[in-house]
């Protein structure tokens, strides 16, 4: 290893300094994460009775959505006069290919 020399002596005041400064990070770190949790768990308990909501919601649209369908509207493979085969929505004798 490389000869670096001795240390230099460092102040008393500078070693206070900077061990406060450190102490002082150390505590606002932990006061910090602790009030960011608590506004986390608001936030994710919000969310969670938004999804129910929403999920109640859709169900209840998709609900209405299967029962909205005339009975006449099927979606069935048929053959069109040129022999080629598609998928299409057949209503009340015509085709509609979607």
């Amino acid at each position: 290893m490389a000869n670096l020399g001795t240390p230099l002596k460092v102040s008393p005041l500078i070693k206070l300094g900077r061990w406060s400064f450190l102490s002082f990070g150390i505590v606002y770190g932990v006061l910090n994460r602790g009030r960011i949790l608590r506004e986390e768990a608001i936030i994710r308990e919000r969310k969670l009775k938004e999804k129910q909501i929403r999920d109640e919601k859709l169900a209840e649209e998709k609900k209405q959505m299967s029962g909205a369908q005339s009975p006449g509207t099927r979606r069935e493979t048929y053959v069109d006069p040129t022999g080629a085969r598609r998928k299409g929505v057949l209503i009340s004798g015509s085709v509609y290919a979607g």
